[in-house]
């Protein structure tokens, strides 16, 4: 039985990879406005409603990795060293973020340059990364 939960598991976060992979090429390919949901339920092989299983939205597919990146940024800031300066804490911040082996850059690697582009042009886009930011902090 544990080997089939890790199993589930695994496919679990193959799918959840498969759908943010295929909402990164279409959102850079055909656009934001002009790719659906089913659409990126196809190019990932499951059904929208599978797609709904893992994300409410296209906005929250953009933001799949935000409580990863939140969980890192508080492991980071209650393990610092006392000697540590705040620019400290955040260039270690940025190095983990962007560092192609951690986990965090295997899962979202591709959707950053698209988030960063899609919350400058769609203030939808921009209103939901806002709305996030507003609650982690």
């Amino acid at each position: 039985m544990v080997d089939d939960l890790g199993l589930r598991e695994r496919k679990k976060e193959r799918t959840r990879r498969a759908l943010v992979d295929a909402a990164a090429d279409l959102f850079a390919r055909k656009g934001y406005d002009e790719t659906t949901i089913a659409e990126i339920a196809a190019a990932a092989d499951v059904s929208t409603r599978t797609f709904f299983g893992y994300f409410a939205s296209k906005e929250e597919i953009l933001f799949a990795d935000t409580e990863a990146r939140i969980t890192l940024a508080l492991d980071l800031i209650q393990h610092r060293r006392p000697a540590d300066r705040p620019a400290d804490v955040l260039l270690g911040l940025v190095t983990r973020f962007t560092d192609p082996a951690a986990e965090i850059a295997g899962v979202m690697g591709r959707m950053a340059p698209v988030r960063a582009r899609l919350a400058l042009t769609h203030p939808a886009v921009q209103a939901h990364g806002l709305r996030r930011l507003f609650v982690a902090q």
